[in-house]
């Protein structure tokens, strides 16, 4: 995000004033595992503005400070605050789940965007699911877009990588647990239509390329969501979302 100073000097003023906002709220959202350069950062800008009123406290970081600061710089960008800072200053987290978490987990193989994969555990939060298990290329917990998507819930949510998918699918299987591919395949059975036993795993696969063959053929079984409309996939994040909405309520 960093600028050389005569570069940042010669941006239009508001252009300027987005620059200091997003650091700022890679400050307040924790993004990243750097996001405290992102302070230094932000001080080295405010400096080249000639505005030390608005210099912060590394040390010492203020969120009262820091919210009057992205709404002033904001302002002066023409621009209105984002939906995920302000959640972020106030998300309302409770200290302790509702209810226990159900007996199914996740394994997310190879997924390509991270956004995805922190929307998924995010969801997988709020509707009580257990473990995310992780393999392939999917994200790390400390990629910036996981931990906007996840809005937190990183930090609480049980996570294991894996260095091969089959190892996972196959000490799930010792444990007990049905595992279950999201993959539309000529045996695949409707989400609705499933006998779901008590406990599982649930695989997802790339957004484009799906679960590759070898993995499926270890699976337990496979399921798909019916389309109603002209397009024939849903994104993973949302199907998976559809899916976990209906396991928690099905009378495992």
């Amino acid at each position: 995000m960093g600028l050389p100073p005569q570069k940042f000097r010669n941006l239009p003023p508001k252009a300027q004033a987005k620059k200091c906002a997003d650091l700022l709220r890679v400050i307040i959202l924790r993004l990243g595992k750097d996001w405290l350069s992102a302070a230094q950062l932000y001080n080295e800008m405010v400096h080249w503005l000639r505005k030390p009123e608005f210099l912060i406290n590394p040390q010492q970081l203020q969120l009262n400070i820091l919210k009057d600061f992205y709404f002033h710089w904001r302002s002066l960008a023409g621009l209105g605050p984002e939906r995920d800072v302000l959640l972020g200053l106030s998300d309302g987290d409770r200290e302790k789940a509702i209810n226990p978490p159900l007996t199914w987990d996740v394994l997310a193989h190879n997924l390509r965007s991270a956004h995805n994969v922190g929307a998924i555990l995010r969801t997988m939060d709020c509707l009580g699911w257990g473990k995310l298990h992780c393999s392939g290329y999917t994200a790390h917990l400390e990629h910036k877009a996981l931990r906007s998507a996840a809005r937190g819930a990183e930090q609480w949510m049980p996570v294991q990588r894996w260095d091969s998918p089959l190892d996972c699918i196959a000490g799930a299987q010792k444990a007990g647990q049905s595992v279950v591919a999201l993959e539309l395949t000529p045996d695949a059975q409707v989400l609705e239509d499933f006998a779901w036993p008590e406990q599982g795993l649930l695989l997802l696969g790339n957004e484009e390329l799906g679960v590759a063959p070898k993995i499926l053929e270890r699976c337990d079984a496979k399921i798909y969501i019916p389309m109603h409309g002209r397009k024939n996939s849903l994104n993973v994040a949302s199907a998976f979302a559809i899916v976990a909405h209906f396991v928690r309520n099905f009378d495992l």
